[in-house]
């Protein structure tokens, strides 16, 4: 199969080791080509003969025999490859029945092809075992941009309704989060957070502004947008004021400029870390009169989230509309009330996380992962394990819709082999209803759109999990609770199966 060329257009770089002694290079190349800007993924193929000792190697080459050591003749002097520095007496007693052990022999091969071989087994293994240094990696190189840092702190102490947006490419590290939120905290500029930035100042901080992006964009007079990408979730930028100051910092250069000069005009464009050009603000920066303006849109916030609360009747059931079913706000409040502050929330779903998002906050810097902005659905199972693993400590939810939990259902089987607990909640409104908001409006035909009620709950069991499921008229935030209880004592994943109804909160989002 040629791998390379099906994986080459969904990564930054491939690379192939055609030796054993190229493998360390590689990766450290690998490494660097990953965490350079633009970050993104590389693949480095390792040829399955690089991966067995030259013991293995040469005896499929034909120059030597593999025999497991319980098969040996006895009482007879063998002749077979011993690793360097051991005794061979030593090296045979230490062979347990089933392991191999590899005898020399007079190749059955024709004297070209055993001298190609014997070329090629060195050519694998040489200096295989030389020890090397390890390179540390180099940070990108953006030296030469800081000095622009110095004329933003000159433009923005003459604006009074400032703002700053941050996104998921201005925090890749927790050295960064604390840079920035020391940073903000200096500032006290209105701050909205999207995509990966979210919880990045916790629940409750006084600049962080979760509603009403969307107006503050076009009524203010000093937009910094930090790590943000001018896509769709922008509108391309239409959403930006046309008489404001614009301020573009981001380590990808061709990011600064996203659909530039169409619908908005950047006034400056900085290359760079976020965390720097921040930095560098709350140290220029003595004043910025902008109370008023924070007041302002603390309020719109306030009553927008109070208006989404509202809208937390029951709604119909999507089977049977006769029937009342849980309104996916509700679920959000009931998270929201339930998940711990020092939880890490993964989001995995279209129409269902693209809701409660509206409700629940990333409970601190480094807290939230989605799938990001090509809805890559499925990456919800995987991200969980990883988080788990590598914070143990901590809580983990997973937020799945029911659509994209079919695509890591069976992660839970791991999460079980490998005692990794964290709860899974399925929002089940029986339906790709991201995609149907788009679909049947513009085709009036719901194909491929509709799913069903499906017991989740039981498939989890299956796979020795814990499942529950929530219905109509049970108690959602006792049963969030019920599913913490369990996680915690049992150490077992646990998938909360919530039957959801329909809803219009989210008509008119775009699906692609």
């Amino acid at each position: 199969i040629n791998q390379m060329r099906a994986i080459r257009p969904y990564v930054k770089k491939v690379f192939t080791c055609n030796c054993v002694r190229s493998i360390l290079p590689k990766l450290q190349e690998a490494l660097q080509t990953a965490v350079e800007h633009p970050r993104g993924p590389v693949f480095v193929e390792i040829p399955i003969d690089l991966l067995y000792s030259i013991q293995e190697v040469r005896a499929n080459m034909g120059l030597s025999k593999r025999i497991l050591a319980k098969n040996l003749p006895k009482n007879e002097q063998i002749n077979c490859y011993v690793p360097d520095k051991q005794d061979p007496n030593t090296y045979f007693k230490s062979k347990t029945g089933s392991q191999p052990v590899f005898l020399k022999i007079k190749p059955h091969l024709p004297w070209w092809l055993k001298i190609y071989m014997q070329i090629k087994l060195c050519w694998i293994f040489g200096n295989a075992f030389v020890e090397k240094p390890i390179i540390k990696l180099l940070p990108p190189n953006t030296s030469s941009y800081i000095r622009q840092a110095f004329k933003v702190s000159k433009m923005l102490s003459r604006y009074k309704q400032p703002i700053i947006v941050l996104g998921s490419q201005s925090i890749q590290t927790k050295e960064q989060a604390e840079i920035i939120i020391t940073a903000l905290n200096k500032l006290q500029i209105p701050v909205f957070l999207s995509g990966m930035a979210r919880g990045l100042l916790g629940t409750d901080h006084p600049f962080h502004i979760q509603q009403g992006k969307s107006n503050a964009l076009k009524t203010a007079d000093f937009i910094m947008l930090c790590g943000v990408e001018i896509d769709f979730r922008m509108d391309y930028g239409k959403k930006l004021s046309k008489k404001a100051t614009i301020v573009v910092v981001h380590p990808v250069p061709a990011l600064t400029k996203q659909n530039a000069d169409i619908f908005w005009r950047p006034t400056l464009r900085i290359h760079i870390e976020p965390s720097t050009v921040l930095k560098k603000l709350s140290e220029e920066v003595t004043q910025i009169n902008c109370a008023e303006w924070l007041k302002q849109l603390q309020k719109t916030s306030k009553e927008m989230s109070d208006t989404i609360m509202l809208k937390a009747y029951v709604s119909p059931n999507r089977k049977d509309p006769t029937k009342a079913a849980i309104h996916p706000i509700e679920l959000g409040i009931a998270l929201d009330h339930v998940i711990e502050p020092n939880a890490i929330i993964i989001g995995d779903g279209g129409d269902f996380v693209g809701t409660v998002a509206n409700i629940l906050s990333g409970r601190g810097p480094l807290s939230w992962l989605d799938p990001g902005s090509f809805g890559t659905l499925g990456v919800g199972g995987g991200f969980a394990l990883a988080a788990k693993a590598v914070h143990p400590e901590k809580p983990v939810w997973l937020l799945w819709g029911d659509g994209s939990s079919g695509f890591s259902l069976a992660e839970i089987d791991t999460m079980c082999r490998h005692k990794l607990p964290i709860v899974a909640v399925i929002g089940n409104d029986a339906g790709w209803t991201q995609i149907e908001r788009d679909q049947v409006p513009i085709f009036d035909d719901d194909v491929a759109c509709i799913l069903e009620y499906t017991a989740y709950h039981t498939v989890a069991e299956g796979y020795g999990g814990i499942g529950m499921v929530v219905k109509h008229g049970d108690s959602l935030v006792e049963k969030l609770e019920r599913a913490k209880v369990l996680c915690l004592e049992k150490k077992k994943p646990v998938v909360v199966n919530v039957l959801l109804g329909s809803s219009t909160f989210r008509e008119g989002s775009i699906s692609v």
